[in-house]
């Protein structure tokens, strides 16, 4: 669960890693500038490459998509692009028997494991 607007892109790294956020947070200080996740906890595409790079994970290539059925599973997934400020929302796709599901790591959202794909518009992905 990210614990700031902008941590969501860390809660996904602690989910892959299969770390709490706490030592997500601590990996992206080790990472990167302690000024800089003193402010904001945005993750750009190469922060996410390093941080799980530094767990022992590849982030692929950004792929763009519009379409839920061509997100492979075990994919960092990002939705609700706001072009005013350039910024997304980091989720991880995945499957299981019963289909593909979306963690969210929002803490609004009622259910961590969603399956309302029609209310997430995905915009690119990235396998792990």
């Amino acid at each position: 669960m990210q614990k700031s607007g902008t941590s969501c892109g860390v809660a996904c790294v602690a989910m892959l890693a299969r770390i709490d956020f706490k030592n997500a947070m601590r990996l992206g200080v080790l990472c990167f500038n302690k000024a800089h996740w003193s402010s904001s906890h945005a993750t750009l595409n190469m922060e996410l490459r390093s941080m799980l790079a530094a767990v022992g994970y590849r982030l692929g290539r950004e792929v763009a998509c519009d379409d839920w059925d061509k997100v492979p599973p075990g994919s960092l997934a990002a939705t609700q692009w706001n072009p005013k400020t350039n910024y997304w929302h980091w989720i991880v796709y995945d499957e299981d028997d019963e289909g593909g599901y979306v963690l969210d790591p929002n803490p609004a959202v009622k259910r961590n494991k969603r399956k309302d794909f029609s209310k997430m518009k995905v915009s690119c992905y990235h396998r792990v």
